[in-house]
């Protein structure tokens, strides 16, 4: 009999918003002030945040326990403590409990667009560390781990994948330890992941699965894939 994983759907449309002139947040989790019984955080990933930063502003994160945060740039750039990313590129911050980390918008012209994500950690060890990756268009229709940086020495409890999928592509999300979490999150697109329609924005989390079935319903579908455990 074929094992069906657990899951639970984050819908776009019922992620917690907080925007002022400068910034605006939307969050998958509770995150600050937005708090909501049916939206606690995915395990070890409490911390998933959709941001929109005005030209030449400033965002300040506030880490609430030990935690590796992975900041991801959709569109712009960003900068943090003088190392600047942009799109195509994707940064792990090591961050202690009540750690304070500013992110500007690298440009002060244009609105910009970055995905931040936090893992929490018993104890966080590294520095910070950027990644390239460049291949999402010639590699479609797979997933590309883009972090952790498989040649630095830190061990990191969780992995960040990227894919971007032609209509009807599909690839199928293996874990070799099937205790380990599955949080997908869709960012261009349509998908069906296990069965589950997930459009733009939407999340899923999955657990007590060894293989994870995604196909796209869309061109140039982007899908986030992140593991943890």
């Amino acid at each position: 009999m074929t094992k069906v994983a657990a899951a639970k759907i984050f819908l776009a449309d019922e992620r917690g918003i907080h925007e002022t002139e400068r910034l605006q947040i939307r969050s998958t989790f509770c995150f600050e002030n937005y708090v909501n019984e049916h939206k606690q955080s995915a395990g070890d990933l409490y911390v998933l945040n959709d941001n929109i930063l005005a030209p030449g502003a400033a965002a300040t994160f506030i880490a609430t326990q030990n935690s590796y945060m992975v900041l991801l740039p959709i569109a712009g750039a960003i900068t943090v403590k003088e190392t600047t990313i942009a799109a195509g590129q994707v940064m792990i911050v090591p961050m202690n409990e009540k750690e304070q980390l500013t992110i500007r918008n690298a440009f002060s012209n244009e609105t910009i667009n970055y995905l931040q994500l936090c893992f929490k950690t018993d104890s966080v060890d590294g520095k910070i560390l950027s990644n390239t990756f460049d291949e999402l268009n010639k590699n479609q229709n797979e997933l590309k781990e883009i972090a952790p940086v498989k040649d630095q020495q830190a061990q990191y409890p969780f992995s960040v994948s990227l894919g971007l999928f032609n209509g009807r592509g599909e690839t199928t999300c293996t874990l070799k330890d099937p205790t380990k979490k599955i949080f997908v999150f869709v960012i261009t697109g349509a998908f069906e992941v296990e069965g589950r329609l997930l459009h733009e924005s939407d999340g899923l989390a999955l657990w007590n699965s060894s293989n994870v079935e995604m196909e796209a319903l869309s061109n140039d579908a982007l899908i986030l894939v992140t593991k943890f455990w």
